[in-house]
């Protein structure tokens, strides 16, 4: 009787210990499960409640910064860069001529994009500044043109009259034709572009990534134009431009007044028109800060590859600082010169696509990734040579771009 009660007693304490031990692997899982809840379900700013999106950013056990470093071969592209227009044909009245503009094409080169970022704990947001250094050039020489050869200068419109101020001072300013038989031309373009955005980046599927983003952009950059014709032999054949009933000889100026309001006829050499020697120089500079928007994306192949495509865009607040001038001959007084300051809206579009690839590294401490893509940037209504505001052209830059980042 006695062994049957303490047999009893071993039961009812193994049975209680057992209900005990289970009791509290049950809270345990529990909590686990309500912590594994909280992680995939966020709470909205209206109250609703709702499933998270899981962070796709690198996370290892570091200090949450990240250094990018990207170098880029770029090729400029400029509508508008055309620089002369070549005469076939000329007859003596009305002249007539077919234009052949002539584009120089920019040289290849290198440049590169510093960037630092910095992941938040709050909501996996995280921040990156990134600056874009670029500098390209192109040049143009051909020797001979046909001849005879006609340059319009893109100082004055084609039909813009030249005037003289009275019977005995001639404007000798703004020179519209001139002859040559060689020209050369050198273009540069100095690009700086930097932003700042916000942004998260978070699976949306298995395999699929997205980060949209927002913030600011500030873009400056100076594009320079240099061109000289020269050679030739002046050639005497009344230009068909008429101001005040105002003929103009082309190796010397002949001016005559045949309304009978001043009857005058005067004539003027100038010196080293023989030379035929007409520069023009053109120099821009643009300012623009502005807002951007951007979504980058990711599709994730496995091993550690990927293929991404991100693309942004900003509208700027652009500044611009414009001077032409132009020079006829050897004659100081043969000067043109013309400044034009304004503002304007400027819309910019960039998009880039490649293949990444990622992986952790020391014991997941640090993450380093290398990337290789294709990136290209257009800038519209930028560029704007005409003195007198007239219709404005693009500018757009692309090219390959090696990238390297470090997550630590």
């Amino acid at each position: 009787m006695k062994a049957l009660k303490k047999t009893s007693a071993a039961l009812i304490a193994i049975a209680t210990s057992a209900s005990a031990f289970a009791g509290s692997d049950l809270e345990t899982r529990v909590n686990e499960i309500e912590k594994k809840i909280e992680m995939m379900s966020t709470t909205t700013s209206m109250g609703n409640f709702g499933p998270s999106l899981v962070s796709a950013r690198a996370e290892p056990d570091g200090m949450g910064w990240s250094l990018s470093l990207d170098v880029l071969y770029w090729q400029t592209k400029m509508a508008g860069s055309t620089y002369c227009a070549i005469n076939d044909g000329l007859a003596n009245q009305p002249i007539n001529f077919t234009l052949r503009p002539r584009e120089p094409n920019f040289q290849w080169a290198w440049g590169f994009k510093l960037g630092a970022g910095y992941n938040f704990e709050h909501d996996k947001w995280d921040t990156k500044l990134q600056y874009t250094f670029f500098r390209n050039h192109a040049k143009d020489y051909v020797n001979p043109l046909s001849l005879p050869s006609v340059i319009i200068s893109p100082i004055i419109e084609a039909g813009a009259p030249l005037t003289y101020v009275s019977a005995t001072a001639f404007e000798e300013k703004n020179v519209i034709v001139s002859y040559a038989d060689q020209t050369r031309a050198s273009l540069k373009n100095r690009y700086d572009n930097l932003y700042l955005d916000l942004g998260r980046d978070f699976f949306v599927s298995k395999y699929l990534s997205l980060r949209p983003s927002f913030g600011a952009e500030a873009a400056w950059f100076t594009f320079t134009s240099n061109v000289k014709f020269s050679g030739g032999t002046p050639v005497s054949l009344p230009v068909a431009q008429e101001a005040n009933n105002a003929s103009i000889d082309l190796s010397q100026f002949q001016i005559e007044d045949i309304s009978g309001n001043i009857p005058f006829t005067e004539t003027r050499t100038l010196d080293g028109v023989g030379d035929c020697n007409l520069q023009t120089n053109f120099k821009e500079k643009f300012v623009g800060i502005g807002p951007r928007a951007g979504l980058d994306t990711r599709w994730h192949l496995g091993e550690g590859f990927s293929i991404y495509g991100d693309v942004n865009a900003a509208l700027l607040y652009g500044y611009f600082k414009n001077a032409l001038s132009q020079t006829y001959g050897d004659q100081p007084a043969n000067e043109a010169r013309a400044y034009y300051n304004f503002h304007r809206l400027v819309p910019t579009a960039k998009f880039e696509m490649g293949l990444v690839y990622d992986k952790y590294i020391m014991c997941e401490t640090q993450h380093v990734s290398m990337a290789l893509g294709y990136e290209n940037q257009y800038y519209w209504d930028v560029f704007y040579s005409d003195v007198f505001m007239g219709l404005p052209a693009g500018m757009g830059m692309y090219g390959v771009n090696l990238k390297f980042q470090w997550d630590f």
